[in-house]
């Protein structure tokens, strides 16, 4: 079973290569991408059954390549960073009222299919590694800090580190719909709309999901 699947798998990338380098009209264009990322959090932990979670907006940026295998059919490749963020309320206790931030760096890898002459149109599919930069979160209120003789020394909001908690790498899968604009003799504006949702768990407990609203805009040059 497995030499049939290596098997498959070779003649795959073969056909491919054999088709990418058969096209004489082959293009490249790479570039910078920047955006809004709005970041929607699940979880079916029992801990965080009183708990709502508010969708947050972070930027998003880096840079993009798009792969021409023919008039009708790209590979779009992005490195990006990113900030996840969402909010979250609870009524039971005071501490679970706090701002999550995650960092990350994302590498979706996304066939699209094109229309158009000039202006191209693209649905756009595939899949996103992403690694984690790390995380924290902070509460919305001051708590009281008393010392060891129980003397009130401050007020302060709470700070904690995610560290290990969260997991080192996620999968994503991606959709959406691009826009590829010819702006110059070698330039293009390009912009796309995007939907991701997590494959795994956000935390290494197992809980918690990932859904999020990518919108990007920028320029691209043909090399």
């Amino acid at each position: 079973m497995k030499s049939r699947i290596s098997a498959l798998l070779t003649f795959s990338i073969s056909f491919i290569f054999s088709t990418v380098y058969a096209q004489d009209s082959l293009k490249w264009d790479i570039g910078i991408i920047s955006g809004i990322q709005r970041t929607y959090f699940q979880t079916d932990s029992p801990e965080e059954s009183s708990s709502t979670f508010q969708a947050k907006n972070e930027f998003v940026n880096g840079f993009m390549i798009n792969y021409e295998l023919s008039d009708y059919l790209l590979l779009e490749g992005n490195i990006l960073h990113s900030s996840k963020e969402y909010h979250e309320s609870s009524s039971d206790n005071p501490i679970n009222n706090r701002t999550f931030h995650h960092k990350s760096l994302s590498i979706p890898l996304l066939l699209k299919s094109g229309f158009g002459n000039r202006m191209k149109i693209s649905i756009m599919s595939g899949l996103c590694y992403d690694i984690s930069l790390g995380g924290r979160w902070e509460t919305d209120e001051e708590f009281n800090w008393f010392d060891e003789n129980g003397d009130e020394v401050g007020q302060s909001t709470i700070t904690r580190d995610l560290g290990n908690e969260l997991r080192k790498n996620q999968l994503y899968a991606m959709a959406g719909v691009g826009i590829r604009l010819p702006i110059e003799e070698y330039f293009y504006f390009y912009t796309s709309g995007r939907y991701s949702t997590t494959l795994n768990s956000v935390y290494t407990d197992g809980s918690g999901k990932y859904q999020h609203l990518i919108f990007l805009v920028g320029i691209t040059a043909n090399i």
